[in-house]
């Protein structure tokens, strides 16, 4: 779950304070571009099940040959 409204605060180029109040679906995606900063992806935020089911299909199968 993701808050629908978020603050952020912050350093713009010349070193001067900045602060921007987000709505949907600005803050969303601010949430999940700081995830990738933080090294945190979308299947660490999901249920053990939905990981578990996600983590099968990323996994390389097993490829058995015809002899």
């Amino acid at each position: 779950e993701r808050a629908c409204k978020v603050t952020i605060e912050g350093l713009d180029a010349d070193g001067e304070p900045v602060s921007y109040e987000l709505a949907l679906p600005s803050s969303r995606i601010v949430q999940h571009e700081l995830d990738h900063l933080d090294g945190v992806l979308i299947i660490d935020r999901t249920d053990d099940e939905s990981r578990r089911a996600a983590l099968s299909k990323l996994r390389p199968q097993p490829v058995l040959g015809a002899r």
